[in-house]
């Protein structure tokens, strides 16, 4: 490539000498079929291919304009030169039958698309422009695919109890542990409510205990909380067997016994009983001293009962 006549993003400037003035004609980049208005410059304004200091008559015929530029996105080397989108659209006069090696380097994360107007510019390779033409390498970005999106799930067990996630298990006395799950994808939580406690539920209504939580749309905490399980009163069950032991008495929270037990029974509980008289004995029933509600089955009332039972020989 030799003299450079212009910088022009848009027009390439094609030389033609007449007489000691030169003819120079703009030419479309974007239309390779257009030419636009002429202009006069002296012919001491270019400089004949020898390189001299005389340029001498200029033969058009030995010349064809020849355009290169880059857009945004990578690279045009021409025969070693480099020319990316700060450079604008270059243009230079070659000898007919000149050729140029020319390929074409997209920036990381680039790719190239193709040529502007012009199909006989090569991304790699050597040609040989015959007629004016302009090789501009056009690039786009390469699509980034999407990451999966994650949210930020805490988990925290208050005082009375723990919460366990894998295999991992956190307590009260841990602060809030928090990961980084996918969106949409499913995780197990697991509470551990400790003695005399019950799990009163999560802090947020998408978390779910021994079930997969899915991932919401949004971050979360998962923060369990404990109450104390309401206890049942208790009263004292005492069955005594009467003074002359003749037999057993069997009850159902109390066991069997021949002389004395007690038992302490939850209010509301069903006692059932029954009575095994020995060799010789009879059940003669329960002592005016127990409880109405000795001599049947029941269900224990939130008072002290205590059943007398009776055997007499026969």
């Amino acid at each position: 490539m030799n003299h450079i006549l212009n910088r022009a993003l848009t027009y390439i400037v094609l030389i033609t000498a007449s007489m000691g003035t030169v003819a120079c004609s703009k030419f479309n980049a974007a239309d390779s079929g257009s030419w636009l208005k002429n202009q006069n410059l002296s012919i001491s304004d270019i400089r004949d291919d020898d390189g001299g200091d005389d340029p001498g008559p200029v033969d058009e015929a030995r010349y064809q304009s020849f355009g290169v530029q880059a857009t945004n996105g990578g690279e045009l080397v021409v025969d070693g030169q480099k020319f990316s989108n700060l450079d604008g659209l270059r243009s230079y006069r070659l000898q007919v039958g000149q050729s140029v090696d020319i390929s074409v380097r997209p920036n990381s994360g680039w790719r190239f698309l193709g040529f502007l107007s012009d199909g006989a510019c090569r991304e790699q390779g050597t040609i040989v422009p015959d007629y004016p033409m302009n090789c501009i390498a056009y690039f786009e970005q390469i699509p980034v695919e999407p990451g999966p999106v994650l949210r930020r799930v805490g988990v925290k067990a208050l005082a009375g109890g723990m919460i366990q996630t894998g295999s991992l298990t956190f307590g009260p006395y841990n602060a809030i542990q928090y990961f980084n799950l996918e969106q949409g994808t499913p995780f197990i939580l697991n509470v551990i409510p400790d003695a005399g406690y019950e799990f009163a539920g999560f802090s947020d209504g998408s978390c779910r205990n021994g079930s997969a939580t899915v991932v919401p749309a949004s971050n979360i905490d998962c923060i369990a909380s404990f109450r104390i399980v309401p206890q049942t009163p208790r009263r004292i069950l005492t069955i005594v067997v009467g003074f002359e032991p003749g037999g057993s008495v069997t009850t159902s929270e109390g066991g069997t016994t021949r002389t004395w037990t007690q038992k302490s029974v939850a209010v509301g509980t069903s006692i059932t009983g029954s009575v095994a008289p020995d060799a010789g004995f009879l059940y003669a029933g329960v002592t005016a001293a127990s409880d109405p509600l000795c001599g049947a089955n029941f269900v224990m009332p939130d008072r002290d009962v205590m059943c007398v039972a009776l055997f007499q020989r026969q």
